[in-house]
């Protein structure tokens, strides 16, 4: 197989993907200028092993900058392409250990998002050649000795000789900064439009699940959590909310400082320390997996239509869906960057991966929107496997790495995750037939009637719209069990509620009939046990594990998001024991 044949095959899923939605535009030939360009140099510069991961990153760029682009069509499938894109580019260049390579990633989509402001802009390919060479400028700055393809199959890494311009700026800011658990979190200074976010100046961390972790017997536990936090959130700062902050890191930085339940960063603190090991970079790990989960919702809301996120207004809703989706694109670089430094070796990989998966749940959406014959129970796990699973599943991984895991720990707390994954987003789910009907109201009409306070909100996320999924035709556990359930119990009624998951929820109405619909059939009951054997999965998990008071800790998370707090983590661990 040739450099260009292996560099080829590393893009085909992208590309079938494209050309299933359309996307693809020119002939292949045509289509691989940048990837031609880029091997091209490679061979000019010396033979090299990783030049197809190379030349297949810098044509994944290509792609990802030129799906954006295009002005007229910014939004949906687009966005969610070019974020897997994104994440096959970095993915692809992280095991090369460049950190000069990760932070040129960052810089292009900081500065096509500046140019999104330009009403004419569009990418040439005269614009993207000059990004080719630049490219392999920033891959070969300061190697002098380059690797061979021998050296390169014996394992040795590539030299890393410059620190990302985000690693210095971290390490310049937040080296000497001692954060107790606690604190207050200030000095944010976000410039611009951005701005508006400086409400959250002086506010003391208030967060749920460390909450729960108090009430119960773990206030070390919840201590120390709550201070890793504020480290991660001071590296927030530090990235975006400098004095040379732009308005773009502004709107990034409010969208990270938005609230939330910091689930997935408290996961990966857990499970580092459930062996007390060196847990180096644990705060470089936490704030590149939270930094992923808030981009995948930034680009939700493109998605989505959503007007507000956490009782605040959208990017999107504020700055349109071009800079909004520029936005995400960011966030994704700059989270992948910061585990090019010193993370270890599984780490990059669990990570790169985790976004590619995520869009891959999300573009599986589009295919099925108002279709309920394609959707079932099984589709549906596959979905919210995808888009919510796997991060928290990685999230895990990657904190029992930290921590020195060995292998079968490593799957132990993998499993964990995936079951902890799947009982969030059921747990999710059922919250938003749980809303009482009278009070809800679609995004739609949220838009239509300016009505942005606190009418179709859910009582456990106040400013979120509930039932978007539903708006969209995208249909969750209770009622795909009432399709099945009525299928074979009343066909007559099977008919209407087929017909009317065919179409747009256009109002409360139509909410209210599916609602409806969930609880008469069982649809709730039979999701409720869901979330009791995912919670089962997780604690039995946990039971295979030495007892303390980390994987105590894990333990009540599970029963907290299960909505069974009647015993401690203690008790439920015992039982399964």
């Amino acid at each position: 197989m040739t450099d260009r044949e292996k560099a080829i095959s590393y893009l085909a899923d992208g590309h079938a993907f494209l050309r299933a939605y359309g996307l693809y535009g020119k002939s292949e030939n045509e289509h691989f200028f940048a990837l031609d360009r880029a091997l091209e140099n490679l061979k000019q510069k010396d033979e090299c092993s990783y030049a197809p991961e190379a030349a297949a990153a810098i044509q994944a760029l290509y792609e990802a900058k030129r799906l954006i682009t295009a002005r007229a069509s910014v939004q949906g499938r687009r966005i969610i392409l070019g974020d897997w894109f994104l994440s096959l580019a970095v993915g692809l260049m992280l095991p090369l250990r460049n950190a000069a390579i990760t932070s040129f990633v960052s810089e292009e989509m900081q500065k096509i998002g500046t140019s999104l402001n330009k009403l004419s802009y569009r990418m040439s390919q005269i614009d993207y050649l000059k990004t080719v060479d630049r490219f392999i400028e920033a891959l070969y700055n300061g190697s002098a000795d380059r690797l061979t393809r021998e050296q390169y199959a014996e394992g040795v890494q590539f030299p890393r000789n410059l620190p990302s311009q985000i690693g210095v700026r971290q390490k310049s800011k937040c080296c000497n900064l001692q954060v107790e658990a606690g604190s207050e979190i200030s000095d944010f200074g976000v410039l611009g439009r951005g701005a508006a976010y400086r409400q959250n100046r002086g506010v003391t961390y208030n967060n749920s699940l460390l909450n729960v972790l108090t009430a119960g017997y773990y206030n070390n536990t919840a201590k120390e959590t709550c201070a890793a936090l504020s480290q991660m959130e001071a590296m927030f700062s530090a990235m975006y909310a400098g004095d040379d902050a732009d308005e773009m890191s502004g709107w990034i930085y409010g969208a990270l400082m938005s609230g939330g339940k910091r689930l997935r960063p408290i996961l990966v603190h857990l499970c580092a320390h459930l062996h007390q090991n060196n847990t180096i970079n644990i705060t470089n790990i936490m704030s590149t997996i939270e930094i992923i989960h808030c981009a995948s919702l930034v680009h939700d809301d493109i998605v989505d239509r959503s007007p507000l996120r956490r009782s605040r207004a959208t990017i999107n809703a504020e700055k349109g869906d071009g800079y909004a989706a520029m936005c995400g694109f960011r966030m994704i670089a700059d989270a992948l960057a910061l585990v090019a430094d010193n993370a270890p070796e599984r780490i990059p990989e669990i990570i790169a991966a985790i976004p590619k998966q995520m869009c891959a749940g999300e573009l599986g959406q589009f295919d099925i929107e108002n279709k309920p014959e394609l959707q079932s129970e099984d589709e549906y796990f596959r979905r919210i496997g995808c888009k919510t699973a796997a991060l928290i599943e990685g999230s895990c991984a990657c904190g029992a790495i930290l921590g020195g895991a060995d292998e079968q720990e490593i799957s132990i707390i993998s499993e964990y995750g995936r079951a902890l994954g799947l009982l969030f987003q059921l747990r999710d789910d059922l919250l938003d037939y749980s809303a009482a009907p009278a009070h809800t109201a679609p995004a739609a009409h949220m838009r239509e009637t300016g009505l942005m306070a606190c009418t179709g909100q859910r009582p456990d996320a106040p400013g979120k719209p509930v039932s978007q999924d539903m708006e969209r035709g995208i249909y969750t556990l209770p009622l795909l069990y009432a399709r099945v359930r009525l299928a074979g119990t009343d066909p007559a009624e099977a008919a209407k509620l087929d017909a009317a998951m065919r179409k747009h929820i256009k109002g409360p109405a139509d909410f209210n009939y599916l609602n409806a619909i969930a609880e008469k059939t069982g649809g709730l009951d039979y999701t409720r046990e869901a979330i009791e054997t995912q919670a089962g999965a997780a604690l039995s998990a946990l039971a295979l594990l030495p007892p303390g008071p980390y994987s105590e800790a894990l333990a009540l998370l599970v029963t907290a998001l299960a909505g069974t707090q009647t015993r401690t983590s203690a008790e439920t661990l015992q039982v399964v024991r």
